[in-house]
């Protein structure tokens, strides 16, 4: 239907629609729903935007209990569009499959949950990775000359989460609840204490490693949820097809 806007024709009369362009009056065909054509490469750019968009809700969701902590509205944005990119630069445009390596994924790692208060700012000594045998080894120092994590004023203690997750790329799940490793942290004793763990790296799986800060004030349980921080700290795609137990329900 058109209307009459400050003596302008505007909108769809018959098969035709009329609008307005820096004061012009543009005629052209109406399109009918359903028949507009898309170009192979807008195919492509859709059904790459659908796919980062249902991984990062993957990730996400599996990452749910810890990422609630965390203030930041427009994470789940840039963490779309940290899988558009992967998925753009590992397509082949020929065949329209894709073609990951180990290393695929590594634009994940040092990925921040929360942008406003980064993990990479509060924990001021770094775990060493180690990778051998389809296992991965995390380790602190054990330094008690340096402070391990940069308290906020008035918190007393902080919960060090260590969490695991996997996503088959098969079908583009993600475990339901991530594998956990924790670690109280008191201010009265900031020292990283040569803390180690170890963790299974399976194939057809991209494993993320997480660190996740939540600090609070024991005495009054306060919770600093804008001080908090959590980020993805290491990141390998494994090829392959994924054939270990189900820890737990997949996504």
């Amino acid at each position: 239907m058109a209307r009459f806007i400050k003596n302008q024709l505007r909108g769809a009369v018959g098969p035709v629609n009329f609008r307005n362009v820096k004061g012009r009056l543009i005629v052209s065909a109406k399109v009918a729903p359903g028949t507009k054509k898309q170009t192979k490469a807008s195919v492509v750019t859709a059904d790459n935007f659908g796919k980062a968009s249902a991984t990062g809700m993957q990730i996400r969701a599996s990452y749910h209990q810890q990422i609630v902590q965390l203030p930041d509205g427009e994470m789940h944005r840039r963490l779309n569009k940290e899988f558009i990119a992967i998925y753009n630069s590992d397509l082949d445009k020929e065949s329209g499959t894709f073609h990951f390596n180990a290393d695929s994924f590594s634009a994940l790692t040092n990925f921040e949950f929360n942008d406003k208060s980064r993990l990479k700012n509060r924990m001021i000594v770094q775990p060493d990775f180690v990778l051998e045998d389809g296992k991965l080894s995390l380790s602190f120092p054990n330094d008690k000359e340096r402070k391990f994590l940069k308290f906020p004023a008035n918190a007393s203690a902080c919960e060090l989460c260590i969490a695991v997750t996997y996503l088959k790329m098969d079908d583009r799940t993600c475990l339901r609840k991530p594998l956990l490793a924790e670690i109280i942290v008191e201010k009265d004793n900031n020292q990283p204490m040569g803390q180690y763990f170890t963790f299974d790296v399976p194939e057809g799986c991209v494993f993320l490693l997480s660190i996740f800060l939540k600090f609070n004030n024991s005495p009054t349980v306060k919770n600093y949820k804008n001080q908090n921080a959590g980020a993805i700290c290491y990141t390998i795609f494994s090829p392959g097809t994924y054939s270990g137990e189900v820890i737990n329900r997949w996504h």
